[in-house]
């Protein structure tokens, strides 16, 4: 006998490797995985990402720590920045994205995700995303 493991949740687990070097981070988590333990972990939430053949986006997070144990320093002003930036760029506020993400890569880490998303504005800016841009980056990339 053989047995496979099919479904929504394995589909997206398998890419979630390719997502968590493309973003920079050692362990990327689905919404299914952060939903029930949101509440005790420092996260930051990555993205939205569509998996091929769904329709639908699914929120990315990056896996920080144990609210158990203590952020390393700087930590939390870069997922408060992170996080501050992802807001005004999905409010198509693109240079105060900008200002956000180039915040954290200058005066604190080179963070690979917030290098992404200051490269995606500067993109934006050049070339606007279309009226029902959702804030997902691409279709069906994963």
């Amino acid at each position: 006998m053989q047995f496979t493991a099919i479904g929504d949740g394995v589909n997206l687990s398998s890419h979630l490797k390719d997502v968590s070097k493309e973003y920079g981070c050692d362990i990327a988590i689905g919404e299914s995985t952060f939903k029930p333990c949101g509440d005790r972990i420092w996260y930051s939430e990555l993205d939205q990402i569509r998996v091929k053949g769904k329709t639908e986006p699914v929120k990315i997070y990056e896996l920080v720590g144990l609210k158990s144990e203590p952020l390393e320093e700087n930590k939390q002003e870069i997922i408060d920045l992170y996080h501050k930036g992802r807001k005004y760029y999905l409010n198509r506020k693109f240079t105060r994205a900008m200002g956000e993400f180039g915040t954290i890569l200058e005066d604190i880490s080179q963070d690979k995700a917030s290098a992404l998303y200051l490269e995606r504005c500067q993109q934006y800016l050049k070339n606007p995303p279309p009226d029902d841009w959702d804030g997902v980056y691409g279709y069906n990339t994963y």
